[in-house]
């Protein structure tokens, strides 16, 4: 995704952010909800007025950091496809905050099995970031970062190889555990297993 184009259609969806919470924020109770714990349930509440922010300043902060990539990763500079999948990258972030904002605030205003939407957007956002990780150059910023990883350029391309297909087959595993209704700590698990995996490869491919 070229940059213009990734900065355009992530303002589109900080646009579209502001003016779902706008329509809504009437409707909302005085303290919304902003975490749930494993069991499902909510366990901390903020004011709405200050509720209402968390996501759009997620996304902002996504969009500067959109912008200023060429600065912060010099390194895809003289590589296009890395730029453009970074663009990618931090698009989908801007756009996966404003479905987090949907979610909480829908949670809000009625009972929803809000970690079963939570963690399916997150296997289904892992999954199409993984699908652009073999074309990321080495960098500080994005990517699986271990001490392994960042020794050498060949190291981060077979961890990054590795990572997305990895990340791709979790991905579609954890959205089918989330879609059957099995434990939440399945899906987490489920996570936390292969991305220690991925950390472990990391370390062989450095040793390599």
């Amino acid at each position: 995704m070229r940059r213009r184009n990734a900065i355009f259609w992530a303002l589109v969806t900080v646009a579209a952010t502001l003016v779902y919470s706008a329509v809504v924020f009437p409707f909302l109770p005085g303290s919304v909800p902003v975490h749930w714990g494993l069991n499902g349930r909510p366990d901390q509440w903020w004011p709405k007025g200050a509720a209402i922010w968390i996501a759009p300043v997620f996304q902002f902060v996504s969009l500067v950091l959109l912008w200023r990539m060429p600065q912060l990763m010099p390194a895809a500079r003289s590589t296009t496809q890395s730029e453009r999948t970074s663009n990618w990258l931090f698009f989908l972030l801007a756009a996966f905050f404003g479905y987090l904002q949907i979610v909480t605030t829908q949670a809000a205003l009625g009972p929803i099995q809000v970690t079963r939407w939570l963690m399916g957007a997150v296997f289904v956002l892992f999954g199409l970031m993984a699908s652009r990780f073999s074309s990321l150059e080495r960098n500080r910023w994005i990517g699986v970062r271990t001490r392994w990883s960042m020794s050498s350029d060949e190291a981060w391309r077979k961890t990054h190889a590795f990572a997305g297909v990895a990340y791709q087959f979790v991905s579609v595993v954890g959205l089918a555990m989330v879609l059957f209704d099995t434990p939440i700590w399945t899906w987490i698990a489920w996570f936390l297993g292969a991305s220690l995996m991925v950390v472990a490869y990391s370390k062989r491919a450095a040793s390599a």
